[in-house]
C-alpha cells in the first residue's frame, strides 16, 4: 500500500499486535467495551488517513532508523491526530500565532493545522534534507506553509508557538530551549506515547 516492504510488514505486525490487545481487553473489560473501543480506534485511523491524504498527499508512517546520522536525533514518528486535538484544545492557537513544527518529518502536524482551516503562517523545520524536500514539494500548494531544512538550535526564532514530538534527546533539547529562552514563545514538547 505504501510502496515498501517495511510498510506492509509494519502494517501486518501492527494488526497482529492490535488483535492481541483486543483479545486481552475483551477478557478483562468485556466484549461491549472492547467493541466500543475498537470502533473508536478504527474511526481515528480512518480520519487520520483521510487528513494525511487530503492535506499531505500520502499516509504518515513511522520510520524507525531514519535520522540516526544526526546528533542525539530520534527516528521519525508521527503524532496521532486525536492527541493533537486534545493538546490544542488546552493550548488554543491564536489568529496571530506563527506556528512552528520542529522535526516536521513528512508534515503530519502541519496536515492537522491545515485541516483546522488555519490561515496562520506555518513553518516546518526538518534536519533531514531528503525528507524536508519531499514535504516541501507536497505542501507547496499551501501559501501559508514553508518548510526549512536545518538544525533548529542554530536558527533565529521563527514563530510564537512551537510544537515538537520527541525529535531529539536531552543535549539537543537543552540547546533548543536555550536558543529560545529570551523570546516570547510557547513550546509544546511532547512524547505522547
Amino acid at each position: 500500500f505504501c510502496g515498501s516492504m517495511y510498510c506492509v510488514r509494519g502494517s501486518v505486525m501492527g494488526a497482529i499486535s492490535y488483535v492481541g490487545r483486543a483479545i486481552n481487553r475483551a477478557r478483562s473489560r468485556g466484549l461491549v467495551d472492547t467493541v466500543h473501543y475498537s470502533a473508536h480506534v478504527a474511526l481515528n485511523k480512518f480520519l487520520g488517513a483521510y487528513i494525511d491524504l487530503r492535506y499531505g498527499g500520502r499516509l504518515s508512517i513511522d520510520r524507525p532508523g531514519i535520522n540516526k546520522q544526526f546528533e542525539d536525533c530520534f527516528s521519525l514518528q508521527h503524532s496521532d491526530y486525536y492527541t493533537l486535538r486534545d493538546i490544542f484544545r488546552l493550548e488554543p492557537i491564536k489568529p496571530n500565532d506563527v506556528l512552528v513544527e520542529v522535526g516536521c518529518g513528512y508534515g503530519r502536524v502541519i496536515n492537522y493545522w491545515l485541516s483546522l482551516g488555519l490561515k496562520n503562517k506555518i513553518v516546518g523545520v526538518e534536519i533531514n534534507e531528503t525528507i524536508a524536500a519531499d514535504t516541501a514539494k507536497r505542501l507547496k500548494r499551501f501559501p501559508n506553509v514553508s518548510i526549512l531544512t536545518g538544525d533548529i538550535t542554530t536558527m533565529p526564532p521563527l514563530g510564537s508557538l512551537y510544537h515538537t514530538y520527541n525529535p531529539f534527546g536531552g543535549i539537543v533539547l537543552q540547546r533548543f530551549e536555550q536558543s529560545l529562552r529570551n523570546h516570547p514563545v510557547k513550546i509544546i514538547f511532547g512524547n505522547y506515547q
